[in-house]
């Protein structure tokens, strides 16, 4: 694949973005509540719980990737001299991120979750202290 296919399916991740589905499950209960976020390492999120609507945002920080130079330096059998460069590049696609949603009541949940391949898992807190373990699905 070309350095110019790579970038124009990367425009194109980034305009289009991704949509996940969101699952909460409430800690004591087990309700299960569902959501929908969408964007590309950030984005907007929202999911209705006991009836009542949390919309907001959630960013993700990608774990760092690596850069991996090589160089070589030698002779043919014929004496001439070569030399070659080489890099290899690993972007990660794991990450850490926080979803941060409000009701116009001004009240709503924090998340904290971990993510990987579109698929994360995490855990989040309301006003009232309530624990939601919440389940992160690329669709």
């Amino acid at each position: 694949m070309t350095w110019r296919n790579t970038l124009l399916i990367v425009a194109i991740a980034f305009l289009v973005g991704c949509a996940y589905q969101v699952r909460m499950m409430s800690r004591d209960s087990g309700t299960v509540y569902t959501g929908q976020a969408t964007g590309l390492g950030k984005g907007t999120v929202s999911i209705t719980v006991d009836e009542k609507t949390y919309t907001g945002t959630w960013v993700t920080v990608a774990d760092s990737g690596s850069l991996t130079l090589l160089n070589t330096y030698g002779r043919t059998s014929r004496g001439t001299s070569y030399s070659g460069f080489g890099s290899s590049q690993r972007y990660s696609t794991r990450g850490t991120g926080v979803a941060i949603l409000s009701a116009p009541d001004n009240t709503g949940p924090r998340c904290e979750y971990q993510i990987e391949s579109g698929m994360g898992i995490g855990v989040c807190s309301d006003d009232k202290g309530r624990l939601f373990d919440i389940q992160i699905i690329k669709q």
